[in-house]
């Protein structure tokens, strides 16, 4: 056998038998979640190390996924698409044992440039064999606001710097010279570089991890394992598929603007075919790039797809690339979710959220039995940079992604208070970690009552968060889906949208949806309203007991039990008065 750097002999077929194969899945799965804890476990940034803002895997010669860990689904989907841009790019021939490579484009790689990717080439015995990967949000990236997210960035070169596949380490050793341009453009350094080392220790944990297993069971039968692992997952997606009906199914939603020009909305539009044991996600009448920095790159396109399909068709299996094969994407370049240079891609978020719940209101035509009703459909943001000075005047950047209610099910109620859809397994960031790292003071938490979508399952309940800064600083405001709020199915209602709330402590409140460089100080309370979810079915068919529960909860008030549900409560008591409410029920029925 010849052995050459980036090349693969030819082996025979291997049989692996069905024990081998589960040991070798959780065993990409096991290496893949070590990456993520001790990414986690180094990393500087609360946006990482509690909020999870980042993700890792594992992925073969060819830049398949074999393993990811959990964490934002819209990194994971699209975190194979960095390693076959790198194989391109690059080639093989330039890569070398011990390389770490980084890239943020957003058009090539989806979502937005402070997502930096690093890989690393794993080699076994001279040859290429597989790659680690990380993705993580790194706090800020040179641009020309903080933290890189302004509506009035009109070009990609205002959000920072970009790299393409740039060595950060090269044969094992870091390249000095990059770091130290890395350390001159960016506003906190120590943040950003103790987060990228962080990311290298990841990749070095997933080599170890990947390497220990070839050298277990052989790289013929690891291959044979991975291969039977993909058909495997490809048949279970495609026996889901082939259970749902045939046809064309499209749907619509809006986007209130592009932060640029505003009060122009903007209109999502996906439509899904279904033909026998393959679907087709085709975004063919989906908006063109827009001015405003809401656009993001194609993998974006195909991952929001790819995350949607994996959860109608085997959603508790851990992805890998197989899930994906039965599943098609038409995404022409050019259009919001497959954007071009040099268009904006910071708030790039704000249309992958309603994408996702737009192509599940297509499936819902299709599937209405496994499909819910729209959740909050965003991440209401706000990104706080400014000087604290309980630490010397350091200069702090800050965000904390807000949670909402999810749409109610054909056969429960919506989840509340969770994170959307784009952020999957992401959290928080604790009280007492942001009270203790930034200058921020928070008044209160509370479920947002009210909020919900109304139905016979009612939708999650948003969130509201009320803060005041104990220092000056200044905020970006990223809030969408006013003009479209969280849609019901089957008769549901829709649900509350996101809000923002500036109030002073003399004067009248303002509400901010999309704004730039808002000033805050201690004069003044923020108060971040999150959406609720869409309801399921007929609120007059939700049972009187449950509506009272959520009422002695404080979920919902004694006026929406009687305006949405027909349910007549007392409100001092707060008894069900049960003839009254089959009245008001029976004249609303025959109304």
């Amino acid at each position: 056998m010849t052995e050459t750097v980036g090349t693969r002999a030819a082996v025979d077929p291997v049989t692996v038998d069905p024990v081998t194969i589960e040991v070798v899945r959780h065993a990409l799965l096991a290496g893949a979640e070590e990456m993520m804890a001790n990414l986690k476990r180094a990393a500087y940034g609360a946006h990482i190390y509690e909020v999870a803002d980042c993700v890792t895997g594992l992925f073969d010669a060819e830049g398949n996924t074999l393993a990811l860990s959990p964490g934002s689904p819209m990194m994971l989907v699209d975190l194979g698409a960095v390693v076959r841009d790198g194989l391109q790019k690059l080639g093989r021939a330039r890569m070398r044992p011990g390389d770490v490579l980084a890239s943020n484009d957003p058009y090539t790689l989806g979502t937005h440039s402070s997502n930096m990717a690093l890989y690393s080439p794993i080699f076994l015995d001279g040859q290429l064999v597989a790659f680690t990967a990380t993705r993580a949000h790194w706090i800020d990236t040179g641009g020309s606001v903080p933290g890189g997210k302004s509506f009035d960035i009109s070009e990609i070169w205002q959000e920072g710097f970009q790299f393409r596949h740039i060595k950060l380490f090269d044969r094992g050793e870091p390249v000095e010279d990059f770091m130290r341009f890395i350390a001159d453009n960016v506003r906190v350094p120590e943040t950003v570089l103790g987060d990228m080392r962080a990311q290298v220790a990841a990749c070095r944990t997933g080599e170890r991890r990947y390497v220990a297993l070839l050298e277990k069971f052989g790289v013929p039968t690891v291959e044979a394992a991975v291969a039977e692992m993909f058909r495997q997952g490809e048949e279970l997606a495609r026996r889901e598929v082939a259970q749902m009906p045939d046809g064309s199914y499209s749907a619509e939603a809006l986007l209130d603007d592009d932060g640029v020009v505003l009060g122009k909305h903007i209109p999502i539009r996906v439509t899904v075919v279904i033909r026998g044991s393959e679907m087709v996600v085709d975004y063919t009448e989906m908006s063109e790039q827009v001015p405003g920095p809401i656009n993001t790159g194609v993998a974006s396109g195909q991952g929001i797809a790819c995350f949607v399909f994996k959860a109608v068709t085997t959603p508790h299996d851990p992805p890998h690339e197989g899930h994906f094969r039965p599943l098609r994407v038409i995404l022409p370049p050019g259009k919001i979710i497959s954007a071009q240079p040099p268009a904006p891609t910071c708030w790039w978020s704000k249309v992958t959220n309603t994408t996702m719940d737009t192509i599940l209101a297509a499936l819902a035509q299709a599937i209405p039995e496994r499909v819910p009703a729209a959740h909050f459909g965003d991440i209401p943001l706000v990104m706080l940079s400014g000087r604290d000075p309980r630490h010397g005047g350091k200069k702090f950047i800050f965000f904390n992604p807000t949670p909402g209610g999810y749409g109610a099910r054909p056969y429960e109620d919506g989840e509340s208070c969770t994170h959307s859809l784009h952020e999957g397994d992401m959290l928080n960031v604790p009280i007492e970690v942001e009270e203790h790292e930034f200058p921020v003071q928070t008044e209160y938490v509370t479920v947002r009552a009210d909020s919900e979508g109304a139905g016979r399952y009612r939708g999650g309940f948003g969130y509201e968060l009320c803060f005041r800064m104990l220092a000056d600083a200044q905020i970006f405001v990223g809030v969408e889906r006013n003009t479209c709020p969280p849609w019901g199915i089957a008769g549901g209602q829709a649900a509350e949208p996101n809000t923002f709330v500036i109030r002073p402590d003399s004067g009248a409140e303002r509400v901010v949806l999309k704004g730039q460089h808002v000033r805050l100080d201690s004069s003044m309370v923020s108060i971040m309203r999150s959406g609720g979810g869409g309801g399921y079915g007929d609120p007059l068919a939700r049972e009187p007991e449950r509506v009272l529960e959520d009422v002695r909860l404080g979920y919902i008030s004694v006026e929406r039990a009687r305006s949405a549900y027909g349910v007549v409560i007392d409100p001092q008591t707060l008894a069900l008065d049960a003839a009254a409410t089959e009245t008001l029920r029976r004249a609303r029925w025959s109304g």
